[in-house]
């Protein structure tokens, strides 16, 4: 997918099942969040189908979840293996990051 293709991505944020998705080519791609206790955006799941992959919508929806949060004002905890690497190569959502993964000490699993 071009920039510019990657650009026109419809996301949609739904507050009640807690996911931002977006519909391409008959799939649906999200990502599935939980609000903790003390209100961050806790990524639980990054899912794009197989024959979407490689072409920057999960980067697309990551963004999204990431302007979210600091319209919020809320931080996130990326638990998903594929969060907590964006969030490592995209050093500009630092501020918004729990610690760990901001100091780049994400763990590769979660209790």
């Amino acid at each position: 997918m071009s920039h510019n293709e990657t650009e026109m991505i419809k996301v949609v944020h739904d507050v009640g099942k807690t996911q931002f998705f977006c519909d391409i080519e008959g799939y649906r791609c999200f990502v599935e969040y939980e609000i903790t206790e003390e209100g961050m955006i806790d990524i639980q799941h990054t899912m794009v189908n197989e024959n979407l992959r490689g072409r920057g919508i999960a980067a697309v929806l990551l963004k999204e979840v990431s302007a979210f949060a600091q319209r919020e004002g809320r931080k996130v905890i990326p638990t998903c293996s594929y969060a907590a690497k964006f969030y490592e190569k995209s050093r500009e959502y630092a501020p918004i990051i729990v610690n760990e993964v901001a100091e780049g000490k994400i763990a590769s699993s979660q209790p």
